[in-house]
C-alpha cells in the first residue's frame, strides 16, 4: 500500500473541499500542469481512506498514460508537486475564512499606490464587519487595532486631518484601538505561559516555572488587563477567561482558583468563539488530568470533575473549533478510557452510539468497532471484543496497532497461548514494516512483545524461569505499553503456582 504525506492531507478533505481543490488545480493562476490535475483525479477515487492496495506509484504512472516505461523519479516528482499544491490550497482556505486579513493586505497595496478611494471603502467595509462580529477573539482584536492604525496614518499622509480637533478625535480612536492590541498580546502571553506551566507541572521541572515567574515580574499582565478593559470592553469576556486560566495554573495547589476558572468560562461561554471555547475547555481538562496524575488529597474529586467535563463538552459540542466540527480521535479515546476507568459502562455504551456521527466519516466505522472491543474487553466479554476487532478492516486505521495489541492480550487472558504465539510473529512484522510508527513507538511495542513472549513461556512452564527477576526488570523498564497488565499477568500466575506447591 502506498503511503505518503500527500494522502494524509487529502484524508482530511471533506467532499466539499475535495471539489474545491479540483477547481483550484484547474486554475491556470495556480498551476498550468494538466498532469497534476489528472494525478489528483486518479488519486481522489480512493477517497476518503486512500488505503487500497491498488493505489501504488505504478498504478498512478499507468493511469497517467505516458506510453513510456515506469519511471520512479517522474512519478515521485509529480506526487511531491501535488502535495505542494495541496498545502497551498490549505493556506488559501485559511485566507478565505478570514476576509479581514485580506482587507489588511489590500490596504497595504492601496497605501503603497496612493489609492485613496478604494482605501476608504476598504476601511468602511472592515469597520462594518468588526461591528457585526458576535464576539471578540484574537483575530478580532488584531484587526480592530489594524483598521484604526492604517486609517490614522493614511489620513496623516493624505493631509485629511487639517485641524487640531480632527487630529485629537482620530488620535483618541487610535489610542482606544491600541488597547485591543494589548489584549492580543495578553492572550498570546497567557497561552504561551500556560503551556510552559502545564509542561512543568506534568514533568516536574522547575526552570520553566522560574521563567514564567520572571516574565510576570517584568510584565504585569493583570495591570495591562485592567488598563485595557477601560476601553476594549468587547474583549473583556475573552481576556477575563484567559486570565483565570493563567491564575489556575500559577496557583495549582489552590483548588479555589480552579473553581473560579471553571465559573468564569461558563459565565462567558456565550461570548466566546468556537476556538476559544475549545481552547479554554481543553485546558480545564488538562488541569483535571494533572490533578488526577498527582493523586494528592483534595477537596475536589478530580476523577468526577473530569467525567463531568467530558459529559458537558459532548453535550454542548465544545470540542468544535471554527475550522473543525469533528470530535478528534485522541479526545474521543480520552473520553472512552476515562469512562471505562471509573466503570461508567452504561454511559460509555451511549457515548459510543451517539458519537458515530461526530467523528470524521472515514474513521467512524473503525473507531466505533475499536471502542466496542475495548469496552467489552474491560467487562471480560472476550468473544464480543474479538468480534468487534475482526470488523476493523482499514489497514490505515490509526489505532490498528493497538487493536492487534488488544487481540494478543485477549488470547493470553483466555489462555489461548498457542494462538498468542502465532499472533506475535504477525505483530513483529507489522511493527517493523509500518513506516508511520515513530522509533519510540516501535521501541515501546518491541519491549511489549519481548515481555509477552516471556509471559507466555512462564505460563507454559513457569517453574523454569526466575519470574521475580523478570518482574523486577519490567518494573524498572521505561517506555513500554501495558506495563501494568504485564506485571499483573506475571503476578497472577506466580500466585497460582505457589498455591499448587
Amino acid at each position: 500500500m502506498f503511503k505518503h504525506q500527500l494522502l494524509e492531507i487529502l484524508k482530511t478533505f471533506s467532499d466539499h473541499e475535495k471539489k474545491k481543490f479540483g477547481k483550484f488545480l484547474c486554475s491556470p493562476y495556480f498551476t498550468n500542469s494538466p498532469k497534476i490535475l489528472k494525478l489528483f483525479h486518479i488519486i481522489k477515487k480512493f477517497h476518503p481512506t486512500y488505503d487500497s492496495p491498488r493505489l501504488t506509484k505504478h498504478y498512478m504512472h499507468k493511469k497517467l498514460d505516458y506510453g513510456l516505461p515506469y519511471n520512479d523519479s517522474t512519478i515521485r516528482n509529480l506526487i511531491y508537486d501535488l502535495q505542494e499544491y495541496a498545502e497551498q490550497f490549505l493556506r488559501q482556505q485559511k485566507f478565505d475564512s478570514r476576509p479581514l486579513d485580506g482587507y489588511i493586505y489590500s490596504r497595504d497595496e492601496y497605501i503603497n499606490r496612493g489609492l485613496a478611494v478604494p482605501f476608504e471603502i476598504n476601511i468602511i467595509n472592515s469597520e462594518i464587519k468588526l461591528d457585526e462580529a458576535e464576539y471578540a477573539d484574537l483575530y478580532f482584536c488584531y484587526n480592530k487595532f489594524k483598521v484604526q492604525y492604517d486609517k490614522f496614518f493614511f489620513n496623516m499622509m493624505d493631509g485629511k486631518m487639517k485641524n487640531k480637533e480632527a487630529i485629537e478625535a482620530e488620535s483618541e480612536k487610535l489610542a482606544e484601538s491600541m488597547t485591543y492590541l494589548i489584549n492580543f498580546f495578553i492572550i498570546e502571553a497567557i497561552k504561551s505561559n500556560q503551556a510552559i506551566l502545564s509542561s512543568a507541572k506534568k514533568h516536574n521541572t522547575k526552570n520553566q516555572i522560574a521563567f514564567v515567574m520572571d516574565f510576570l515580574r517584568v510584565i504585569d499582565l493583570e495591570k495591562l488587563y485592567n488598563f485595557a478593559q477601560k476601553y476594549a470592553k468587547k474583549a473583556s469576556p475573552m481576556v477575563e477567561s484567559y486570565s483565570c486560566l493563567l491564575k489556575a495554573f500559577l496557583n495549582f495547589e489552590n483548588d479555589n482558583y480552579y473553581t473560579e476558572y471553571k465559573k468564569c468560562i461558563l459565565k462567558n461561554i456565550s461570548k466566546l468563539s468556537y476556538s476559544d471555547k475549545n481552547y479554554l475547555f481543553m485546558r480545564l481538562r488538562d488541569y483535571c488530568l494533572l490533578k488526577v496524575q498527582r493523586n494528592k488529597p483534595s477537596k475536589i474529586n478530580y476523577e468526577k470533575e473530569l467525567f463531568d467535563f467530558y459529559d458537558l463538552t459532548l453535550k454542548m459540542e465544545y470540542y468544535k473549533t471554527d475550522n473543525n466540527p469533528y470530535l478528534s480521535l485522541d479526545f474521543y479515546k480520552d473520553i472512552l478510557f476515562h469512562g471505562l476507568k471509573i466503570k461508567k459502562y452504561a454511559w460509555i455504551e451511549v457515548f459510543i452510539a451517539n458519537s458515530k456521527n461526530k467523528l470524521r466519516p472515514e474513521v467512524k466505522k473503525d473507531m466505533t468497532n475499536y471502542s466496542v472491543a475495548i469496552m467489552n474487553y474491560e467487562r471480560c466479554r472476550y468473544d464480543e471484543a474479538l468480534a468487534a476487532l475482526k470488523k476493523i478492516t482499514n489497514e490505515a486505521f490509526i489505532y490498528r496497532l493497538e487493536a492487534k495489541n488488544l487481540e494478543l492480550r485477549i488470547m493470553i487472558d483466555t489462555n489461548h497461548l498457542e494462538k498468542a504465539m502465532s499472533l506475535i510473529d504477525a505483530y513483529k512484522l507489522f511493527v517493523s514494516n509500518d513506516e508511520l510508527l515513530t522509533d519510540l513507538m516501535k521501541s515501546k511495542n518491541g519491549k511489549f512483545i519481548s515481555y509477552v513472549s516471556k509471559l507466555i513461556r512462564f505460563r507454559s512452564n513457569g517453574q523454569n524461569q526466575d519470574v521475580n527477576a523478570i518482574m523486577k526488570e519490567l518494573q524498572s523498564s521505561a517506555d513500554i505499553v501495558h506495563k501494568e497488565w504485564l506485571l499483573d499477568g506475571f503476578a497472577k500466575h506466580l500466585k497460582k503456582l505457589k498455591r499448587t506447591v
